[in-house]
């Protein structure tokens, strides 16, 4: 009786560990379609960035995505340092699983590109814009990256003329400048301060040079000679960045007369 009820619980009990292996097993393989995967930020090439790609520079401007069309759409300025004559070039996406997605070129110039990548599936996490030569060859695929949580999201992706596009290329363009202007100004601003304190470090010193024997005057002569330094390292930085705001603001100015011109044909 002892040895049965024994070897019923023993029975039991193998039946629990085997559905368990069989549960985790399942949950384990099969997650991928009922779980979204966690999004890694750090994988998102972010806007503003420029990838150094077979003697050439491609920039990523824009990369939106609208949940209600279940779409995206990238803008690339891509300048071709080769000067070989090839500038059409393959584009094609993945998702993270690795399902091919359908890309559409809108825009296709020789220094810019639009696309548009459609039927989108329901639950993604992470995209990849793969662009390769037009011929098959040694070079390297390039490849850019988008995730659900870095993504621009917008309501609707709009229908635009070639003028339109050339609107808002300008309009990303000025962002840009204005993003440059802002953050040289702000270092500016901190150089500047650095400066201020720094000056009332040298009073300081100087100050208690005059209770100080000739050894400790010649070690805060060397602090004070050494906080100079630092100062003028500081204003040549911010001459340099006056400079580059100017340069900025130039060419702000020029691209707003150009999108005047353009919105104007």
């Amino acid at each position: 009786m002892a040895s049965e009820r024994k070897k019923r619980n023993r029975n039991i009990f193998f039946s629990i560990v085997l559905f368990l292996f069989i549960g985790g097993y399942t949950v384990f393989f099969t997650s991928r379609f009922w779980l979204r995967i966690p999004v890694q930020s750090g994988n998102a090439t972010k806007i503003g960035t420029t990838v150094d790609w077979n003697d050439r520079e491609v920039k990523l401007i824009r990369w939106e995505y609208s949940k209600q069309q279940n779409e995206m759409e990238v803008e690339l300025d891509i300048t071709n340092k080769r000067y070989d004559g090839i500038n059409r070039y393959k584009f094609s996406a993945v998702d993270l699983n690795g399902n091919p997605l359908y890309v559409d070129k809108i825009i296709e110039e020789d220094d810019w590109i639009v696309l548009q990548i459609k039927d989108l599936p329901s639950r993604w996490s992470d995209i990849s814009l793969r662009m390769d030569m037009p011929k098959e060859s040694e070079d390297t695929t390039l490849k850019l990256y988008s995730s659900l949580q870095d993504v621009k999201k917008v309501g609707k992706i709009e229908k635009r003329s070639r003028t339109e596009y050339k609107v808002l290329r300008c309009d990303s363009q000025i962002a840009d400048y204005n993003k440059k202007i802002q953050k040289a100004e702000q270092k500016q601003g901190k150089l500047n301060q650095e400066n201020l304190r720094i000056d009332d470090k040298i009073v300081e010193l100087k100050e208690k040079e005059t209770y100080q024997t000739d050894e400790e005057k010649e070690n805060t002569e060397q602090l004070i000679s050494d906080a100079e330094s630092q100062k003028q390292m500081n204003t040549d930085e911010m001459e340099e960045l006056k400079n580059k705001v100017t340069e900025y603001q130039q060419r702000v100015s020029n691209i707003e007369k150009q999108k005047e011109k353009i919105a104007n044909e």
